[in-house]
């Protein structure tokens, strides 16, 4: 991929996942290789370090739903930030979890959803690398 020097690897899955799309798309080991290499010269360039386990800092879990087994304390849910930067059910929320939310974070997962410049690049990027791949494998089979 020539242009993945812009993308990490978190981008790319997350940009694939976005378009629900990530099973169609199968990565080399060097493809892999050189989007952690982009996403460590990232952190280097913005001071980052993902070595130093002191700089990490335990927050404490808030519990704000019942079903997980413990008491909701009404007062720190209120209260409480989530990170909505992922999903693990890419786009799809369930709506029993959906009507859980708060005002707050269902704009923000709104937002979230709405932003897609990013997903789309990288789209085009792995899809489009996905079609000159299969077209070469295609002309060396003839």
């Amino acid at each position: 991929m020539e242009d993945s020097g812009h993308s990490n690897y978190y981008d790319v899955i997350s940009g694939l996942s976005a378009f629900e799309c990530s099973h169609e798309v199968l990565l080399s080991a060097g493809e892999l290789e050189q989007l952690v290499e982009s996403s460590d010269e990232e952190c280097c360039k913005n001071g980052e370090t993902t070595d130093d386990e002191s700089s990490t800092i335990e927050k404490k879990r808030l519990t704000v739903h019942g079903y997980l087994g413990g008491k909701v304390d009404l007062t720190e849910a209120s209260n409480a930030s989530y990170d909505l930067s992922h999903t693990l059910l890419g786009g799809y929320v369930p709506r029993r979890q959906l009507e859980s939310l708060s005002s707050i974070d269902f704009a923000h997962y709104f937002h979230k959803s709405l932003e897609c410049e990013n997903a789309l690049r990288n789209y085009d990027l792995v899809m489009e690398h996905r079609r000159r791949r299969q077209q070469a494998e295609n002309n060396d089979n003839q």
